[in-house]
């Protein structure tokens, strides 16, 4: 690796479209399933009770998609997309995320974590969860949703959203 000296020139701009996002994770606490750390994306992740949300927590409480954590180099940012999503205890609609915060949708809570590259944590990979009353609530009430939501997640995911 080569580090810049006096006689280089190097552009800020450059620099920062260039670096890697910091390792980050979400550690999920939910009542009645074993807590988990998922790795956090960089770029834009969705999360929400719907299967196609990169984190996906199945629960009568959380919307198909709840919020949308955008990761750049320079910071990472949540944006509400629905009640009864609290950033520390507090209400918000769009704010900075940091190492240390918590989201709140309901009962689950995430908090965002920092993963070392030597003790990084392996992502956690569920396969299948068990039918719960609160996923057999959410499959009874997926046709009345799923265009509204189906909608909302392509314009997410568009390249057109800047974040």
């Amino acid at each position: 690796m080569t580090y810049p000296t006096s006689n280089d020139t190097v552009s800020p701009a450059t620099d920062l479209l260039s670096a890697a996002p910091p390792a980050l994770a979400l550690r999920i606490v939910q009542p009645g399933t074993p807590e988990r750390t998922q790795e956090l994306p960089a770029g834009k992740c969705t999360v929400g009770s719907s299967g196609r949300c990169q984190i996906c927590l199945p629960n009568a409480q959380i919307r198909p998609l709840h919020c949308l954590i955008v990761r750049s180099a320079s910071e990472t940012v949540v944006t509400r997309w629905a009640p009864g999503i609290q950033l520390n205890g507090q209400e918000f609609t769009s704010a900075p995320f940091v190492v240390g915060d918590c989201l709140s949708l309901g009962d689950v809570e995430m908090h965002l974590v920092a993963i070392s590259g030597e003790g990084r944590e392996p992502e956690s990979v569920v396969t299948e969860l068990p039918a719960t009353t609160n996923e057999q609530k959410l499959e009874e009430q997926r046709p009345a949703r799923h265009l509204s939501v189906r909608r909302c997640m392509n314009w997410a995911r568009s390249p057109s959203f800047s974040g």
